[in-house]
């Protein structure tokens, strides 16, 4: 289901922590079109509350410095979200699930990731039994277009960092001025898109590796490099990655032009599974990009 995504604070009288802490105490709400993610059983007044009492700081900062992987980095077909199954790999949930926000704060489970287009959210409810004086209500899965997701991203950064001016320059300021340079680089922007997608967190990525990607991308296009990416992300990405140019190297086979679409698919409202496009399989083709080619 394709949503909107729209995220709420009140401001509440300061939490006990640092300064940024106190000053961004709030009552949260997160919402996904008629999906409230922050809607919680409140152990100590037995009720049933709809926003969260957090502060915005650790939310922001997370968001922040998660900001290129949440964006552009894939859910890895090796992970599943049911709550019973085996838990994803650490470093990707660090930085795609909200839990990692942290700071003491108990946080609803919600998952982003991205296919490019869209950002996918699934949301899980608390356990059953859970220990926690805040159990969270909420599951569901949908999809926010990325330049919705984009646009709300930047409203709430916006407003927490006017609520944090008045204690001069902070670490969250810091960090979202620099993601912002470098979403306004073209360069820059490419190569941090390429270090997500491969599962890199900003300027981790092996600058072989990287080089690699982005000629790959000035050749074989964009669309090809986003694609082939996430399936070289792992332990031996450059082996990877060759072992796929020995593919893309390889003679090519009799092949013929499919220039059929899904008439009448709205392609900025239906998910993605159900979007087609043209897509090519002639020989020239597959002996220049391999099997790649023919995936679109």
């Amino acid at each position: 289901m394709i949503s909107d995504m729209t995220i709420e604070l009140e401001w509440l009288p300061p939490f006990r922590g640092t300064e940024e802490i106190k000053c961004t105490s709030a009552t949260l709400q997160v919402r996904f079109g008629s999906e409230n993610a922050t809607r919680f059983e409140d152990a100590w007044s037995r009720s049933v509350q709809n926003g969260a009492r957090v502060s915005a700081y650790p939310l922001a900062l997370w968001l922040a410095s998660s900001w290129w992987r949440i964006r552009w980095e894939p859910l890895p077909s090796r992970i599943r979200l049911a709550p019973d199954e085996i838990p994803a790999d650490a470093n990707w949930r660090m930085s795609h699930e909200l839990p990692a926000a942290g700071y003491g704060f108990i946080w609803p489970r919600l998952i982003l990731a991205s296919d490019g287009e869209a950002i996918r959210v699934s949301c899980r409810r608390s356990p059953a039994l859970s220990p926690e004086p805040v159990r969270y209500l909420s599951e569901f899965d949908v999809f926010v277009p990325a330049q919705e997701f984009e646009r709300e991203m930047d409203n709430f950064m916006d407003l927490v960092l006017r609520r944090l001016d008045f204690l001069g320059q902070t670490e969250m300021h810091v960090i979202w001025r620099e993601v912002l340079a470098e979403r306004a680089d073209p360069d820059q922007s490419a190569a941090r898109r390429l270090e997500a997608r491969l599962g890199y967190d900003p300027d981790e990525a092996p600058l072989s590796l990287l080089e690699q990607m982005m000629e790959l991308a000035s050749e074989a296009g964009t669309s090809a490099a986003d694609e082939i990416a996430p399936a070289c992300a792992g332990s031996q990405p450059t082996d990877t990655l060759n072992e796929v140019m020995n593919l893309a190297s390889q003679p090519g086979v009799p092949g013929r032009i499919n220039v059929a679409l899904n008439a009448g698919v709205d392609d900025l409202k239906s998910p993605p599974w159900q979007r087609d496009s043209p897509a090519c399989a002639c020989s020239p083709c597959i002996a220049r990009f391999g099997w790649w080619a023919t995936r679109r």
